[in-house]
């Protein structure tokens, strides 16, 4: 029975100050308790925003498509333009490579 749930009028409480601190102790301790359980979420929360988020699952760098090696170039006139394109393709296929060179 919670204190002052009597019945009113000028009749005698049907609580005591025994009851009544009783009480008042049982809320402190439910005080307390959820104090002790914010302070922790709080801790946690903290926790988790100093987190760095996780990859993606399966995210590997983009690597681009397998291609074979570039030939070298001889310096002949009749193998440039070829040698040029090849260039052109495979730049533009990996320029992650490239730019990891630099």
């Amino acid at each position: 029975m919670m204190v002052g749930g009597g019945t009113g009028g000028t009749s005698k409480p049907s609580w005591t100050l025994e009851v009544a601190f009783a009480q008042i102790q049982q809320l402190l301790s439910a005080v307390n308790n959820l104090q002790q359980t914010i302070t922790q979420q709080e801790q946690m929360i903290a926790q988790l925003q100093n987190q760095q988020p996780p990859p993606p699952a399966g995210s590997q760098p983009l690597r681009g498509p397998k291609m074979a090696t570039l030939p070298l170039y001889d310096g002949s006139m009749a193998t440039c333009k070829a040698f040029i394109n090849a260039c052109r393709l495979y730049i533009s296929a990996k320029p992650q490579e490239l730019a990891m060179a630099r």
